[in-house]
């Protein structure tokens, strides 16, 4: 079985630019700005999921966030829906 399939190794290619423009002028700080939350971004998150008809390669629905933010958003979905992080 392949790793990646045919159809998703565009997508991916896409993804990876993406993330290199993020990083072209060198890190940038977390877009979520939880409270306390003062680190860099290390992880790509989307808006609106894939599950929910979000592209992960669109620059609209994608943003920069720290590790720790993006598990806060994962694991409280309903919290994070509140405040407007995710759709």
């Amino acid at each position: 079985m392949r790793a990646v399939s045919k159809k998703r190794r565009p997508i991916q290619a896409r993804r990876r630019k993406l993330i290199a423009a993020m990083n072209r002028n060198g890190p940038v700080l977390c877009a979520l700005e939880l409270p306390g939350c003062t680190r860099w971004a290390d992880d790509l998150d989307e808006i609106r999921s894939r599950a929910r008809g979000g592209a992960i390669d669109d620059p609209e629905n994608c943003r920069p966030v720290c590790r720790n933010c993006h598990i806060w958003v994962t694991e409280h979905p309903l919290e994070a829906g509140e405040m407007g992080l995710v759709k």
